[in-house]
């Protein structure tokens, strides 16, 4: 039996549509997961991340065992 070719398209792109709608959700839930683990590092402002206070590029003298 043959598949009218329309009738075929409409079918694939249907089946299209699910995998998509299928990944965007697999895609959220990752994203959620990622922003458990990582916390709002968006929020921090030391050198962990955030803006590089003053000198925190600079290595720190270590203190001599004089």
């Amino acid at each position: 039996m043959e598949h009218d070719p329309e009738e075929r398209l409409e079918h694939d792109a249907a089946e299209l549509e699910e995998r998509i709608e299928r990944l965007k959700g697999q895609i959220g839930e990752t994203h959620e997961a990622l922003e458990n683990v990582a916390g709002d590092w968006q929020g921090t402002d030391d050198q962990a991340g955030g803006e590089d206070p003053v000198g925190a590029h600079e290595e720190r003298d270590e203190p001599s065992e004089d």
